[in-house]
């Protein structure tokens, strides 16, 4: 081969690059390609490189191109993508801060709904000083079908301040729920005639004081500290009280120096 030739493996080239090379004027030989450069001038030569150059240069400036528009292309395709998530996300934690809020003012409802009756018989209130004396009721405030324990894994997906409020204000309602069926019990077993022992007393009136003046009062405080918190930050709709539908009125019983009074509310 002359001195002119120049010994180019195609594999070293691009595609696009190769053709263009084949289309400026080199030839292929098998595998190989070579340029084959005819007697000519100076000024042809330089010409003739610069021509090629032009070609690889623009080959590779097109591949370039379409490479950036192929990138951006993927980038909006999945921008577009998280943007559909983010929104099912956030529709699918509204519709659980609504649900949640529709719950918790149910409950806060039927808490007030005792308290208020408490504060009726109020002269009947001060005799739960004695320790032989407590109260009960036959209201099951929550139970284990209750809509905390559908999503109480989904809680976690709010705000830390709300999703901590969220477990303490349902770790009151199952302790306030545990207590007083604890006292209901006790209750049940005197009205069947049977002895209630000196442990069983205190253990009442224990509970009972914890549940209607600490742990019922502080609940609805935060009852509504997160139905703001549900409003202001997850959109949840505010509505009015709600109670729980029950089938008898629900009753409160005293028990004072061994004899049971009943209060129906």
């Amino acid at each position: 081969m002359g001195s002119n030739n120049i010994i180019v493996h195609p594999c070293s080239l691009g595609f696009d690059i190769y053709q263009c090379c084949l289309d400026a004027g080199w030839r292929e030989i098998n595998k190989w390609v070579i340029v084959i450069n005819p007697p000519m001038d100076k000024a042809e030569k330089t010409h003739q490189w610069k021509m090629t150059v032009l070609v690889v240069v623009g080959a590779l400036f097109a591949a370039l191109i379409g490479g950036l528009f192929s990138l951006l292309g993927s980038y909006y395709v999945l921008d577009q993508q998280q943007k559909v998530m983010n929104q099912q996300q956030t529709e699918e934690q509204q519709n659980i801060a609504q649900a949640l809020y529709t719950d918790i003012s149910k409950i806060e409802s039927n808490f007030n709904y005792s308290l208020s009756h408490i504060a009726l018989n109020e002269n009947n209130t001060s005799k739960l000083e004695g320790p032989n004396s407590f109260r009960t009721t036959t209201i099951q405030y929550y139970d284990d079908k209750g809509l905390y324990y559908d999503f109480r894994h989904d809680i976690s997906g709010f705000d830390s301040i709300t999703s901590k409020d969220i477990f303490n204000f349902y770790g009151i309602v199952e302790d306030i729920e545990r207590k007083r069926g604890r006292v209901l019990t006790i209750v049940e077993k005197h009205l069947r005639g049977e002895e209630i022992n000196q442990f069983d007393i205190i253990l009442a009136h224990r509970y009972s004081k914890g549940i209607y003046e600490t742990k019922m009062p502080y609940s609805i405080t935060l009852a509504e500290k997160i139905k703001n918190e549900l409003t202001q930050k997850y959109n949840a709709k505010s509505m009015p009280p709600q109670y729980i539908v029950i089938d008898s009125q629900p009753q409160t019983f005293y028990l004072m120096d061994g004899q049971m009074q009943v209060y129906t509310f």
